[in-house]
């Protein structure tokens, strides 16, 4: 009896696109520990955590695509300023203090690269848009198929 509730609770779930915010199907984003740590705060701490699928809708993906690039190349551009800092500040003044400091900048820098997060795709599509519209519409198939 268990398995059905845990079944249907599943084919409830509503499915929202992250970046324009309407329920509709498109590709799946991977839940990775950014995401699972915004729901347990939902979850423990503001009791509204729905659990919806989250996915990217067939027409804001270039948008999306241009925001996780932005994301990635900003998060690799403040890492790297990070650890520059942090091997200025042992150069300058070898002790632990200062290695301290320079890790504490490290951090905080990998911490504002979080600012603009975009969630990677559960699968990898490439820039091939024939390809894109045959996944979504595939994927939407089989999605209504599940649902009756």
């Amino acid at each position: 009896m268990a398995k059905s509730k845990s079944s249907s609770k599943s084919s409830d779930r509503k499915t929202y696109c992250i970046m324009c915010g309407k329920e509709k199907n498109g590709i799946e984003i991977k839940i990775d520990n950014v995401i699972n740590t915004i729901r347990y705060i939902k979850k423990k701490i503001f009791h509204t955590e729905r659990n919806n699928r989250l996915v990217v809708c067939e027409e804001c993906y270039p948008s999306y695509s241009k925001n996780r690039k932005r994301f990635v190349s900003r998060q690799r551009l403040y890492i790297g300023l990070g650890v520059v800092f942090l091997i200025f500040s042992v150069f300058l003044a070898p002790n632990v203090g200062s290695f301290l400091i320079g890790l504490a900048i490290l951090l905080l820098l990998y911490a504002l690269s979080f600012l603009n997060y975009t969630p990677e795709l559960s699968i990898s599509i490439t820039k091939d848009k024939k390809m894109l519209s045959r996944f979504l519409n595939t994927h939407n198939k089989k999605e209504l198929k599940n649902n009756t």
